[in-house]
């Protein structure tokens, strides 16, 4: 999955309302720490237990499934995220006091969508969750799903739509109290997203920039996200021109995530393809021939068998 798609998934888990702390909701409050610090492999053996007893009633087994779903899609694992966002669906659907947890759902699972290709199913998950945001007044929600369907946009490379989504999210974010730093992250990536599009890769490098100091100030230095922050700013470094600056922030960028999320996962291994591009811009071919090479082979045996018409998307580091 990809780290944007990563950051519109925990945006959407901050955003489930904490219960009375029972040793089941202090169990899913812990799990969201995990999901926070990009450990998602022990998120999904903490809450497996959970999942397969009786413990739980609906909003618990809920929110538990939505967390679970995040862990299996950073992992690349599509179809088991799939099931669990299903089977929270048919748990929250048409239950008044999940409403906000229902909408966060459809926000995964549109991102879901998105990674995976989808562009008409992820609009329609989309469009329900703002519906219901819009209902509830929830600026953060409204942002989050904006963020989506903006980074869609930049995907299929259609600027204008991208442009009035981020004017829509920026919009939200300006009229809410404080918003989200989830959000303003978000906001940020997403400002460098258009400006790579548009041709602007000096705006992209500040916004980037900004982005990663809000990476650091929220996760600290030795978590996922900055890694992948570093990635993003390293790729705008060269896009700008900067071989040298676009290496550096690149090699701290795999370094951080071989530490903290592992060298196998999709993260890293994207970020390998992304790094093999500034390498060969810098003249050291044979090296990125290979590093691209063998990424690239890694990934497609991850993805193997995932499903039949999925189109991975990182566009970020595409």
């Amino acid at each position: 999955m990809t780290r944007r798609c990563l950051l519109a998934c925990v945006l959407a888990l901050l955003c489930l309302n904490l219960c009375a702390q029972n040793p089941i909701a202090k169990t899913i409050d812990n799990a969201r720490i995990l999901a926070k610090q990009g450990r998602y492999r022990q998120l999904i053996d903490m809450l497996t237990p959970l999942l397969n007893s009786s413990a739980l009633d609906t909003a618990d087994r809920g929110k538990a499934l939505i967390l679970v779903a995040a862990g299996y899609q950073a992992s690349g694992n599509f179809s088991e995220a799939h099931r669990a966002l299903d089977q929270a669906l048919s748990l929250l659907h048409d239950n008044p006091q999940c409403a906000s947890d229902y909408a966060d759902t459809l926000t995964n699972l549109s991102v879901l969508y998105r990674d995976m290709g989808d562009a008409d199913a992820m609009k329609q998950a989309a469009e329900k969750a703002l519906q219901l945001y819009k209902k509830a007044n929830d600026q953060e929600g409204l942002i989050g799903v904006y963020v989506v369907l903006a980074q869609d946009s930049v995907n299929w490379r259609q600027s204008a739509n991208a442009e009035r989504y981020l004017a829509q999210a920026e919009q939200e974010s300006r009229q809410s109290d404080k918003p989200g730093d989830v959000n303003r992250i978000a906001i940020a990536d997403l400002q460098a997203s258009v400006a790579l599009l548009e041709g602007h890769p000096t705006l992209a490098v500040e916004d980037y920039r900004q982005s990663l100091d809000l990476r650091i100030r929220l996760n600290g230095t030795q978590n996922p996200e900055t890694g992948w922050g570093y990635m993003l700013l390293g790729k705008a470094d060269l896009k700008a021109g900067d071989i040298n600056a676009a290496l550096i922030n690149m090699r701290q960028g795999l370094a951080i995530l071989a530490l903290t999320d592992g060298s196998g996962r999709v993260a890293y291994l994207y970020s390998e393809v992304a790094y093999s591009e500034a390498l060969a811009a810098d003249g050291q071919r044979f090296q990125a021939k290979h590093i691209k090479a063998d990424a690239t082979q890694a990934l497609a045996k991850l993805y193997r068998d995932e499903c039949a018409r999925c189109q991975i998307n990182v566009a970020a580091l595409r």
